[in-house]
C-alpha cells in the first residue's frame, strides 16, 4: 500500500506483469487474488441495469447502496443472498424506498424457521434469474487484465454485450407471440 510499480518491482519488465491495484480475499477457504464484479440486474428481462468492479477484498455488503442509489425509484424490489444481511443496509435499502428481499441465514443454535425456509425458496426463485446472467458472463472466460480500469472497462463492455444479446431474444420472442396471436 502506498508503493509506486517501480518501488516494488525496479525491473520494468516484471512490473508491467503485475496488478499492484488488486487484492486478496478468502472465498470458500481459498485465496482468490484481484477483482469482483457486483452486478444489479433486472428480474424479469434478466438486463443488466448497472455494473461496478472493486477489489477482491472488498465485502459485497458495501457495495449494495452504490449500485441501487443510481436507479433506486425504478427498482421497488432487491433480491439479494444472505451476504447482504444487515439492519443498517436493509434500513438504507428502506429509505431509497426499495423493498429488501435478502435470504435469512441460519446460524449456530439459530436453524432456520419454516417461515424463513419458505421466505428464502421464494427469493431463490427470482435470485436464480441473476444468476442466469453470470453464468452467460462465464462462457467467456475469465478477466486477465492488469489494473482497475481495464478491468472496469471490460465487465461494462460484457454487460452491454449480455444486455444486446438479451434484447434480441426479447425482440425475436415478442415477434413470435405476434405471430401466434395473428
Amino acid at each position: 500500500q502506498g508503493f509506486s510499480k517501480a518501488e516494488i518491482y525496479p525491473n520494468p519488465a516484471v512490473a508491467r506483469q503485475k496488478d499492484v491495484e488488486a487484492t486478496w480475499a478468502m472465498k470458500n477457504q481459498k485465496p482468490h487474488f484481484g477483482y469482483k464484479k457486483h452486478v444489479l440486474v433486472e428480474a424479469i428481462t434478466k438486463m443488466v441495469i448497472n455494473a461496478e468492479v472493486t477489489t477482491a477484498s472488498v465485502h459485497d455488503v458495501n457495495m449494495m447502496g452504490p449500485l441501487v442509489v443510481t436507479c433506486s425509484p425504478t427498482i421497488g424490489t432487491l433480491y439479494g443472498d444472505s451476504g447482504y444481511v444487515g439492519k443498517s443496509h436493509a434500513a438504507e435499502l428502506v429509505e431509497m424506498q426499495v423493498t429488501p428481499k435478502i435470504n435469512a441465514r441460519a446460524s449456530v443454535n439459530h436453524p432456520l424457521t419454516t417461515e424463513q425456509k419458505k421466505s428464502n425458496q421464494h427469493n431463490s426463485k427470482v435470485r436464480s434469474r441473476v444468476e442466469h446472467v453470470f453464468a452467460h458472463n462465464s462462457k467467456r472466460g475469465k478477466m486477465r487484465y492488469i489494473g482497475s480500469a481495464r478491468v472496469r472497462l471490460y465487465v461494462l463492455l460484457v454487460a452491454a454485450l449480455h444486455n444486446m444479446h438479451r434484447l434480441s431474444l426479447i425482440k425475436s420472442q415478442l415477434c413470435m407471440i405476434k405471430a401466434i396471436a395473428s
